[in-house]
């Protein structure tokens, strides 16, 4: 079985704002991660082992676990679930058979993932960031300052590209409409 993967970005995005909707999380405070796991058949375990996995489920067929270390602080505890529910929602393979290509894609794809479920485009949008600090951002979406800056990062990003992708429009139309208009008065004048 080869391993599902997302062709961009924006599909993964896409996918979670989609699941997100599925669910009617539309606020920051309402991204449970516990809710969001229990409504795919995932159970959220928080043990004393110092590393995170999933698994099957060991007593409920057709259900996987996530482990979790119960050390971590709140914050990061959230970032290290969501990496695996991303995991478990999008990916397929055991890690340990994986060739090396595509467990680093995956990890890559479920770091991203999560900063993109815990802090969905949707909401940070409604948020006005500018005039938002990263420590509001922190506790309004209640993740670490740092993923806070990736986000950040990464909209800002999404952004240039949406304006660059306007501006180009309107220039491919406008060049096209003055072809055009240049085209008709050649026209007329053979």
């Amino acid at each position: 079985m080869i391993p599902f993967v997302f062709k961009s970005i924006e599909n993964l995005e896409q996918s979670i704002a989609d699941l997100l909707d599925h669910l009617d999380i539309n606020h920051p405070h309402e991204i449970d991660l516990d809710f969001i796991a229990k409504s795919r058949n995932i159970d959220i375990i928080r043990t004393s082992v110092k590393r995170s996995w999933v698994a099957s489920h060991p007593l409920k067929a057709n259900w996987f676990c996530i482990n979790v270390n119960e050390d971590l602080d709140k914050y990061q505890q959230r970032e290290v679930i969501a990496h695996e529910l991303i995991h478990c929602l999008f990916h397929s393979g055991n890690q340990l058979l994986l060739p090396r290509s595509v467990i680093q894609h995956q990890e890559r794809e479920a770091k991203l993932g999560a900063t993109f479920l815990l802090i969905p485009s949707s909401m940070l949008n409604r948020l006005r960031q500018p005039f938002h600090r990263v420590s509001q951002i922190s506790e309004i979406f209640r993740v670490a300052p740092s993923l806070v800056k990736k986000r950040l990062m990464l909209h800002k990003h999404s952004f240039i590209e949406e304006q660059y992708d306007k501006q180009w429009s309107v220039m491919f139309t406008s060049s096209n409409s003055m072809v055009n208009q240049e085209d008709q008065t050649y026209a007329r004048t053979c």
